[in-house]
């Protein structure tokens, strides 16, 4: 809060319309910002640049008027807490997502990567047991489903080109987590039976150009999202690559991610200026990028930005990477709608909730009677660690 007051012309700027293109704090110019809240400043904060985060955003309902510096301290000075923790729209609300670790088979074998993700020992599932599981799970819930599927790198199931094809023909979505290492033509080949693609950078194998070479050809034809893994022995090369692809490339969603050690939650040591890199997310969209992707209106964002609602009533949008990196992501005793709303499944078919495993483990793809989730479940752990537990609706009790 000792900037605040820096930024109270900012503010009467934008109230007045006034032209503001000249007016820049830290060598960033602040025009976009204000054309923005000036269209919608009175509908969510999700759009604010990072720099004004902290004032506007954290703490912040959106029907709250901001009148000066003052009012947004006194604001920010009243104590509340959150009382629930949803999606922000529609359509993630209309789907159930299945997280499947696919296979441990992968091209890649990255020094921060568990090694049971990488070791190959699990080649993939028994496409027969995949049909029957697909088939009990499309019936099971009254939603349309989402089957997202990791690894390892599941680009080498040596079935996925039968498995893709018969989730689409059950009606449901189909995404894939890749690397992005595969050739341009094997994506032109499949990307007619996918939904979705997130592909993840890791510095110690990627080929850049390639890497990117792969987003400008996905990026008009199919929902995408980029994860870079924040090394932080090459944090400023990922950063930079980062800021390289959200330059030239529009229509896309991107995230530096922060490294987790092992399956606790834990991140690894990062400097104080990367924690602050990785807390504020500085991506900055570029509109007038030369490579232009799908519109917003033509995404499918099965899973992204939530919303958690205070006592008060005020509300604000959250980001799942500035979660973890703020350790904000512990709901303990809350009520969880993992299992309702999404199911993970392990390398060797066992089936939980979410990979933080409450409530321990539901079956297998493979058992004849298998009995799935139809209620929410009280959080016994510690941490959500992973992105898709975040992502999931939760209730304080």
């Amino acid at each position: 809060l000792e900037e605040i007051n820096q930024i109270d012309s900012l503010i009467e700027r934008i109230k007045s319309s006034l032209p503001i293109e000249e007016y820049n704090r830290n060598n960033k110019n602040f025009s976009l910002f204000a054309e923005e809240f000036n269209k919608r400043r009175n509908k969510n904060f999700d759009f604010i640049f990072p720099e004004l985060k902290n004032y506007f955003y954290k703490g912040l309902g959106k029907e709250i008027p901001l009148e000066n510096a003052s009012s947004v301290k006194n604001i920010l000075s009243k104590k509340k807490e959150v009382i629930s923790h949803e999606h922000t729209g529609d359509f993630a609300r209309e789907h159930v997502v299945v997280n499947w670790c696919l296979t441990s088979v992968c091209n890649y074998k990255c020094s921060y990567c568990p090694e049971e993700l990488h070791d190959g020992k699990f080649k993939g599932p028994n496409i027969d047991d995949v049909k029957k599981f697909v088939d009990k799970i499309s019936k099971h819930y009254d939603k349309k489903i989402f089957f997202e599927f990791t690894g390892g790198e599941v680009t080498f199931y040596k079935h996925f080109d039968e498995l893709i094809s018969y989730i689409k023909s059950k009606g449901c979505d189909v995404g894939i987590l890749s690397n992005g290492s595969r050739s341009i033509e094997w994506f032109k080949e499949r990307t007619p039976l996918l939904d979705h693609i997130c592909l993840t950078f890791h510095n110690e194998f990627v080929k850049p150009d390639h890497f990117m070479e792969v987003i400008k050809f996905l990026c008009d034809k199919i929902t995408l999202h980029i994860n870079i893994m924040m090394d932080p022995k090459n944090f400023n090369f990922c950063y930079d690559f980062a800021k390289k692809i959200s330059n030239e490339v529009s229509g896309i969603s991107i995230a530096i991610q922060p490294i987790l050690i092992g399956m606790n939650g834990d991140i690894v040591d990062y400097s104080i200026e990367q924690q602050k890199v990785l807390q504020e997310q500085r991506i900055y969209k570029n509109p007038n990028a030369s490579t232009q992707g799908l519109k917003h209106e033509n995404m499918k964002i099965y899973r992204g930005h939530m919303k958690q609602t205070f006592t008060d009533g005020s509300v604000i949008g959250v980001d799942t990477a500035e979660l973890i990196s703020n350790k904000e992501n512990s709901w303990k005793g809350w009520k969880c709608y993992a299992g309702v709303e999404n199911l993970v499944i392990e390398f060797n078919g066992t089936i939980y909730r979410g990979w933080c495993k409450v409530g321990n483990k539901i079956g297998n793809i493979s058992d004849d009677k298998l009995v799935l989730p139809i209620k929410p479940i009280i959080c016994d752990v510690e941490f959500c660690h992973c992105g898709l537990d975040i992502m999931c609706t939760k209730e304080k009790v």
